[in-house]
């Protein structure tokens, strides 16, 4: 799914759709308010909207580009039975991330198109 581009000019129906809501005029300037995008966008006449300054942007699964505002995730561990105790094992972690939408495994380059900080990882 496109996404509105900051100083790109769209038909403010269009633009409206790509953000997932109706527009709303304030003043010469738009306000896009929707499930997958928040924009402001300045009336260049004839319908036509430059996007002036995005809010929000609804980050798409890089395998099934469905918007998402969530990554499942599971955590793998080597569990060590020593002096009559099991205990973890940190040296083995491994971690899964998956998209909830389609379920596709993410790997640690769509986490990084999709802003994920490494220290949430």
């Amino acid at each position: 799914m496109e996404k509105p581009e900051l100083g790109k000019s769209y038909d403010a129906g269009d633009l409206a759709k790509l953000c997932g809501e109706e527009e709303d005029i304030r003043y010469g300037y738009y306000a896009f308010v929707g499930d997958r995008a928040t924009v402001i966008a300045q009336d260049e006449g004839n319908d036509i909207v430059k996007v002036t300054e995005i809010i929000r942007n609804r980050p798409e699964c890089p395998k099934c580009e469905a918007p998402i505002d969530s990554i499942y995730t599971s955590r793998t561990v080597q569990l060590v039975y020593s002096s009559d105790k099991w205990s973890e094992e940190q040296a083995d972690r491994y971690n899964n991330y998956g998209c909830p939408e389609c379920g596709e495994e993410l790997s640690v380059e769509d986490l990084d198109e999709l802003g994920v900080p490494e220290e949430g990882r």
